[in-house]
């Protein structure tokens, strides 16, 4: 009844740079729960390119949950989180399911530490 003002967050630091797109699992649903956001942080900045580049979205099997952030010509501020939009209609997670980053890259598109805080709250908001 409460669950949408009880915001609980996971946090996932990604130190790596997958040189290729991936899918990175970061967390499992302990129970039935909605995702309200979604937050990518780097810790260096990194000069907007058009041909070296990467995306992140938040994904479930499949679906969408968080629409990417980054891309083509976009320049990242360090330690300045990028908030996905939630896609309402896919952020209800079934306890079991995995939520992935989706890193898309083009190029030698890369990152020094990513860090990604996805935020939700308990059963169906």
């Amino acid at each position: 009844m409460f669950g949408s003002y009880n915001i609980q967050s996971v946090v996932a630091a990604l130190e790596f740079d997958p040189a290729a797109d991936a899918t990175i699992p970061v967390f499992r649903a302990p129970h039935p729960l909605t995702v309200v956001g979604c937050h990518v942080t780097l810790t260096s900045a990194i000069a907007s390119d058009g041909t070296n580049y990467f995306a992140a979205s938040l994904k479930n099997g499949s679906d969408v949950v968080g629409s990417p952030v980054g891309g083509a010509d976009t320049a990242w501020v360090a330690l300045t989180p990028k908030s996905m939009t939630i896609d309402t209609t896919t952020a209800f997670v079934d306890e079991g399911d995995v939520l992935a980053v989706f890193y898309n890259e083009n190029g030698t598109g890369t990152f020094g530490q990513m860090t990604v805080q996805i935020d939700y709250v308990h059963g169906e908001a």
